[in-house]
């Protein structure tokens, strides 16, 4: 984690594909012993944002990954998935999709500005964020 320069806390989670076991370890981590949830900026890309998730719901990722496991495990190994479950490739509608079947109708309003999702544009690999949301 870095901190910018009002002191507010800023986490990346990278996607790293099967490091995302890893990254949700950290996140676990994180929520047992800080209290960062309502006062981080957490950026993420890809897998990544399964751990920026629960991060920001204050929520066991464990939780999570046994609840949507078989889906997490078929796009992070899968090669012939055309669309990734977490926005790689300039395409948002998987992870549209899954966080509206998973996050709370408010947290759109509790996260906006604090999330950052990175979306990589093919086949010139540049980045944007997305951290507006409604």
């Amino acid at each position: 984690p870095s901190k910018r320069k009002d002191g507010i806390p800023r986490i990346f989670f990278d996607g790293a594909g099967w490091a995302f076991a890893f990254e949700v370890g950290v996140c676990k981590y994180i929520h047992e012993n800080f209290d960062v949830a309502q006062t981080c900026e957490v950026f993420a890309i890809s897998a990544g944002n399964v751990s920026a998730i629960c991060l920001l719901l204050d929520t066991d990722p464990s939780l999570l990954l046994r609840a949507h496991y078989p889906r997490l495990w078929k796009s992070m190994v899968c090669a012939h998935v055309r669309e990734p479950l977490f926005g790689f490739c300039n395409r948002l509608h998987p992870i549209r999709m899954l966080m509206e079947e998973l996050l709370p109708p408010d947290f759109y309003q509790k996260v906006s500005g604090r999330y950052h999702i990175a979306i990589c544009s093919w086949p010139f690999l540049s980045m944007r964020f997305v951290s507006e949301f409604s």
